[in-house]
């Protein structure tokens, strides 16, 4: 089982940052998109920047939040 966190360091908000110091700027200087998946108990919950019940996952924030679509 693995718990792993994968950034997109090709996105152009990552040019210019140094490989040794990628995970502080992710932490301390978030860039959009920047995580392009992520395991969690050795499952994929989010491939390609996707999270795989995100449909499901939206429509019960919409319900709980009454956001209009």
């Amino acid at each position: 089982m693995a718990d792993l966190v994968m950034l997109d360091t090709a996105r152009a908000a990552m040019a210019g940052v140094p490989e040794s110091a990628l995970i502080d700027a992710h932490l301390f200087a978030p860039r959009a998109g920047a995580v392009r998946d992520v395991m969690v108990g050795g499952r994929w919950v989010v491939q390609g920047g996707r999270h795989g019940q995100r449909t499901a996952l939206e429509a019960a924030y919409r319900m709980r939040s009454r956001v209009p679509r």
